[in-house]
């Protein structure tokens, strides 16, 4: 019989798995919404995928806060995302990371609606921004890499502002 703590262990594992494959070329939404850590997340290994080990850091950046919409994917010369859930109105965060060497020109925004083009360097730095939102928008981004995403990842998550 598995304790706790190898329960907790297998059970987190699992949900990292199915997080790396709902993943794929067409950038589908990996999840809606992340667990809250636990104190399990210690005991974990370390992602072995770049993309997952953006994920981790951008999970730890939250902290505490959950995300609304998140996912992770390979650098492509062009990749979209549209959450499927409505935020509450107010203003939603979004945070973006991407590995490599490149960069990203990032469109944020609810749809119909998008930011204009931001110019982010990805390596170990942290997009983020602030959207207000109406009750019936639809929290979406867009991205190009000029250098055509030939190696990185990237990992997104959008969370709603007290």
């Amino acid at each position: 019989m598995l304790s706790h703590r190898h329960t907790t262990t297998a059970v987190a594992l699992t949900a990292v798995a199915l997080l790396a494959a709902a993943c794929s070329q067409d950038d589908t939404p990996a999840s809606t919404a992340s667990a809250a850590p636990t104190s399990a997340a210690a005991d974990q290994p370390a992602p072995t995928t770049e993309a997952g080990q953006l994920s981790a850091k951008l999970t730890q950046l939250l902290g505490n806060q959950e995300p609304i919409g998140s996912g992770t994917g390979p650098l492509m010369a062009s990749f979209s995302n549209t959450v499927p859930e409505h935020p509450k109105k107010g203003t939603v965060k979004f945070s973006f990371m991407c590995s490599g060497l490149g960069s990203v020109e990032l469109h944020y925004g609810t749809k119909g609606k998008l930011s204009k083009a931001e110019n982010f360097a990805c390596g170990d730095n942290v997009f983020e921004q602030s959207v207000k939102v109406s009750a019936d928008s639809q929290l979406t981004f867009n991205a190009t890499s000029p250098t055509g995403g030939s190696t990185g990842a990237y990992a997104y998550a959008w969370v709603q502002q007290k």
